[in-house]
């Protein structure tokens, strides 16, 4: 139906962020468990084909695109692509030098999602997504709504999505 539920771990393995955005019925919560709140901001989800989705290039980027070949991750068949953009000295803040930004993904074309999402950027830090113990089926109902017991806070200012 086009709910999803987002979970963010902490590195003390704690969960600081539960994230369940509703499509059908327009809302974004974001739930603190510590504090039993959720802020719910109004969202107006738009989904476009593939076809339709164009990703603007930086005029100073050069981009390269490496087949990393195939894998089984938690079952699943994917195929792995690494994207290397490098930006010329001077165009991303005033770096001195080429500066490389890696995006690796292993793709599941079963699911047309990513397995595996790795992010190297000299700027921040390095990032892996990992999706794990993957279940076919219904996903239960109640993962997508509010817990009991918990106050809603509407979001004051909510951003534009």
């Amino acid at each position: 139906m086009g709910r999803t539920r987002t979970e963010h771990l902490g590195t003390s393995g704690l969960i600081p962020k539960i994230e369940i955005v509703d499509a059908v019925a327009g809302y974004r919560y974001t739930l603190d468990p510590e504090r039993q709140t959720a802020v719910r901001t109004a969202v107006r989800v738009q989904l476009k084909h593939a076809a339709e989705v164009s990703i603007p290039s930086h005029p100073a980027a050069r981009a390269n695109t490496e087949w990393l070949g195939t894998q089984t991750i938690d079952g699943m068949i994917t195929y792995g692509e690494r994207n290397t953009t490098t930006f010329a000295p001077g165009t991303m803040g005033g770096n001195d030098r080429p500066m490389a930004v890696v995006d690796e993904r292993w793709m599941s074309p079963q699911l047309g999602i990513a397995m595996i999402h790795k992010g190297s950027n000299p700027r921040s830090p390095n990032s892996t997504s990992t999706l794990k113990n993957l279940k076919f089926g219904e996903p239960d109902a109640s993962l997508f709504r509010v817990p009991e017991g918990y106050r809603i806070v509407d979001d004051p200012a909510p951003a534009a999505r």
